[in-house]
């Protein structure tokens, strides 16, 4: 009757205990997040506010007490993105853009293209395109947790399951400031711990 159960405690799902699971990192010092601002020019999406959210993250970024790096992935293509996680370790990667499902009931990100035109990636490209270089992958895209009838229908999970140790999404529409409170509490809370 208070309000939704996640803003009053913390919780997680994961992997059951008997599938291999992740540890996190020994240590997170040094934190760097790879954010993806997409926003592509197609006539079935609405237009966001990439810029603002942007924007957002760097004042989130700038408000913590230990050092961490931001980087922008521009042009925000997959590619882009490959080039700045490709054999390095401890990244975050923070996608802000539209998700869905494609016609094969797998999730897909609305990246851009270099001429700002949309495409579709699809999770299981997504996936391979980011491990082995990522502790974490936050996606501000909505229906990036929806449960799908194949493995690559929640975007999330199979991040987790193809060895991303940690991934966060969601199965609804995630309004702007509710996507900001999260990302500044939980960036902040990453910051601080030990390491």
């Amino acid at each position: 009757p208070n309000g939704c159960v996640a803003c009053f405690c913390s919780f997680v799902r994961g992997l059951p205990a008997a599938e291999q699971r992740n540890s996190p990192p020994a240590n997170l010092n040094g934190l760097h997040i790879v954010a993806v601002a997409s926003s592509p020019l197609s006539h079935n999406l609405a237009p966001l506010n990439i810029q603002g959210e942007w924007t957002r993250l760097t004042e989130i970024v700038g408000e913590l007490d230990r050092t961490v790096a931001l980087e922008r992935v521009w042009p925000p293509t997959i590619r882009r993105l490959r080039e700045l996680v490709a054999g390095q370790q401890q990244r975050v990667v923070h996608f802000m853009g539209h998700g869905g499902q494609n016609e094969d009931d797998e999730a897909v990100l609305c990246f851009e293209r270099d001429d700002g035109s949309r495409e579709d990636i699809s999770a299981r490209e997504f996936v391979q395109r980011v491990q082995g270089g990522v502790f974490l992958v936050t996606l501000n895209a909505c229906g990036s947790a929806t449960p799908g009838e194949t493995i690559f229908g929640n975007l999330a999970k199979a991040l987790v399951r193809e060895q991303v140790p940690y991934a966060l999404g969601t199965r609804f529409f995630v309004h702007d400031d509710d996507a900001l409170a999260f990302s500044r509490d939980f960036y902040s809370d990453l910051a601080r711990r030990p390491g």
